[in-house]
């Protein structure tokens, strides 16, 4: 909202606003979701500036390090990921980072205003997204375990997020979690590829099936967990 005003207020003719779903604060304290929050804040944004195009992104995967996509593949490296991600029931539609740069482009190419999806067109689970991020690591289909999150207990939960704030990893978990109980589209509005009558170019399954990472690659270390090794950290 903040941007979206200042951009109006210093005649920005156009601006595109990339949002992606896996960056979301997954909590709420009250009766409406983080969703709807979501949602409310992106229409009041795009009521406060009739310049703005606000692009919802399913997950971003590429050969740079992205964000859920690249804490799945460090923990498929470990072993070990929290117990939202070995379920079957949450479902995304996993986006190129190069075909999220051809949106942008055409976006603003085509003067597109308002709310978009931003969707590759392969639809997965979570768990066959693990499994095509541990083909890349050189691992076995369900070679990653599920672990419970820790601390366990609801109480002693409430008490590390008083003390620390929710994790990184917790976010991405709770986001899952979310998805799985609630069945519900990850991002909002309509398709920008039939917007701009035009598809995704990258191929999910063929992506990961020539990604090759190994133990100690640099690509594993940063941004999300330079410590990935440690049995436990946010």
């Amino acid at each position: 909202m903040g941007t979206s005003k200042l951009a109006k207020k210093h005649g920005v003719g156009s601006m595109v606003a990339v949002c992606p779903v896996e960056h979301d604060f997954a909590y709420s304290e009250t009766e409406t979701t983080w969703v709807e929050m979501r949602q409310e804040a992106e229409k009041e944004a795009l009521s406060a500036n009739s310049s703005l195009s606000v692009l919802n992104t399913d997950l971003v995967y590429g050969n740079d390090a992205s964000h859920v996509v690249h804490y799945m593949q460090q923990c498929a490296m470990t072993g070990k990921i929290n117990k939202a991600f070995v379920k079957n029931e949450a479902n995304f539609k996993p986006v190129s980072q190069t075909d999220l740069v051809r949106a942008v482009e055409g976006v603003q190419a085509a003067g597109l205003k308002g709310q978009w999806a931003v969707r590759g067109e392969t639809p997965v689970t979570v768990k066959e997204l693990l499994n095509l991020v541990e083909a890349s690591c050189g691992k076995q289909d369900n070679a990653t375990t599920g672990q419970m999150q820790i601390p366990v207990l609801p109480p002693l939960r409430m008490l590390e997020e008083f003390l620390v704030g929710t994790g990184v990893d917790t976010n991405m978990a709770e986001m899952v979690s979310y998805f799985s109980e609630n069945q519900e589209e990850p991002v909002t509005g309509s398709s920008v590829w039939e917007a701009l009558s035009t598809a995704p170019e990258t191929d999910l399954k063929k992506f990961f099936s020539q990604l090759r990472l190994e133990d100690g690659d640099e690509r594993l270390v940063l941004p999300t967990f330079g410590s990935y090794k440690m049995v436990y950290t946010d």
